[in-house]
């Protein structure tokens, strides 16, 4: 809820037609999920227009438009407020409320890296909520770009004590205005690869744009880190920083020193080295945060459950998908492959039994097919026997694998096969980026 007062307070405000009521208002910009009595805000950008449904939420309750033209003449029970820009008055009006939700001691957590936000933001808050219930708001799915995190902001409530903001990032710049934006005063950096290259040339480009959270939360409070990052074990060490390694991390538990002495995390659910250094960031930040809570927390890690589409195994009558859909890189893309096979060893799983289905890896840049031909090649290293290629990318994995593959340029040919590959295989390998939508095959399954 959002206190009246701020509406009119941010720089882009031009002009308010009509009074408020007394009393904070919730705030939306989808009329599609708009209820009655909620504010919205009419966003515009390229591609869509908030104007184009007032009536629609006027009609429904609404007691304030922000960003249209004024219509009080015609909807004379609804306040308009005229801004310059859209987009600028919902970041501002976010760094407003966020003000004033911090004017206690509140703790702001920022959370970026190449790979594993999003899972590490679930983990981080499913931890800090087993030691404090109803007090921790986190940022809604991934909800990380300069839209997202204004959304988050104006999502925290006065009995919210700490916030979790995943930040995103595919142009350079972007890491340090979510920063200015949300002001975290403690931070999580997953690790740093080849991500969003098309924009950012180099991976050294890419850590210089990660890092930006670390220089920001330097200083106030614990910033979390994998010092076996080849990019992030340049950090210097400084007070409140806070590392594992690699040692650290065993088949299925992490090994952690704290002040109090030796912790194992154990946790079933989750497959993957990635995912326990997922596991092992978010627990460091929530124990230095809150020590005296390490038991609640070490019972939390144990039965955290990955979240749909990322590392989740899905099971269809005798059919086991290992679906981790969400989105790809070669960082994540490695380390699945890598989880997947180490997975059928220590379960006595044939090869012979699995398929391989890798989608396209987006935004390369100039390397991309370079980059799928080395995927790949780590294919045929990893001894898979049986592999589909999807996407237009799907002849360059082809080159570097070299064995007998399946070619899929688009989904319609994978899925008009699709009947005949659940006949032939009792367990699936299912990892692309977004856009390939991946999990409709298990849906159709």
């Amino acid at each position: 809820m959002v206190a009246n007062k701020l509406f009119t307070k941010p720089q882009s405000f031009l002009k308010s037609f009509g009074e408020l009521s007394e009393g904070p208002l919730d705030l939306s910009w989808d009329s599609r999920t708009h209820e009655k009595g909620q504010a919205f805000i009419a966003l515009k950008g390229d591609n869509f227009d908030g104007s184009n449904f007032i009536e629609e939420v006027v009609a429904r309750g609404c007691p304030l438009v922000i960003g249209a033209k004024n219509l009080r003449d015609i909807y004379p029970q609804t306040v308009f407020i005229e801004v310059s820009d859209t987009i600028k008055y919902i970041q501002e009006l976010a760094h407003l409320h966020l003000l004033d939700w911090k004017k206690e001691d509140k703790i702001v957590i920022g959370i970026t890296g190449s790979n594993g936000k999003t899972t590490t933001k679930e983990m981080l808050a499913h931890l800090l909520n087993a030691a404090h219930p109803g007090k921790v708001h986190k940022t809604p799915g991934n909800f990380n770009n300069h839209l997202g995190v204004p959304f988050t902001l104006l999502g925290l409530e006065n009995e919210h004590s700490i916030a979790i903001v995943e930040m995103g990032t595919n142009h350079p710049g972007e890491i340090k205005f979510l920063c200015e934006l949300a002001c975290p005063n403690n931070g999580i950096i997953t690790n740093i690869g080849p991500a969003h290259l098309e924009f950012f040339r180099t991976v050294e480009n890419v850590f210089a744009e990660k890092r930006e959270l670390l220089d920001f939360v330097k200083g106030k409070g614990f910033f979390v880190i994998n010092r076996d990052d080849p990019y992030l074990g340049r950090v210097n060490p400084f007070k409140g920083l806070i590392s594992f390694g690699e040692k650290n991390i065993a088949h299925n538990q992490i090994n952690l020193d704290t002040p109090e002495g030796k912790v194992t995390l154990l946790n079933k659910h989750l497959l993957g080295r990635h995912n326990f250094e997922n596991l092992a960031l978010a627990f460091l930040l929530s124990y230095y945060l809150f020590p005296q809570e390490r038991d609640k927390f070490i019972v939390a890690a144990s039965n955290f459950t990955p979240l749909k589409n990322r590392s989740s195994w899905i099971e269809k009558g005798e059919k086991k998908f290992f679906l981790d859909a969400y989105n790809a890189n070669p960082v994540s893309m490695k380390a699945s492959l890598n989880a997947f096979v180490k997975f059928t060893e220590t379960n006595n799983i044939s090869l012979k039994d699995c398929l391989f289905i890798l989608g396209d890896m987006n935004e390369l840049g100039k390397d991309a097919e370079l980059f799928h031909q080395n995927m790949g090649s780590h294919l045929k290293d990893l001894s898979a026997i049986n592999v589909a290629f999807l996407g237009r990318y799907s002849g360059s994995y082809g080159k570097g694998y070299k064995n007998a593959s399946k070619i899929y340029l688009n989904k319609l040919g994978l899925e008009k096969d699709w009947p005949k590959l659940l006949k032939s295989f009792k367990y699936f390998f299912l990892k692309g980026s977004r856009s390939l939508q991946l999990e409709s095959l298990v849906d159709i399954t």
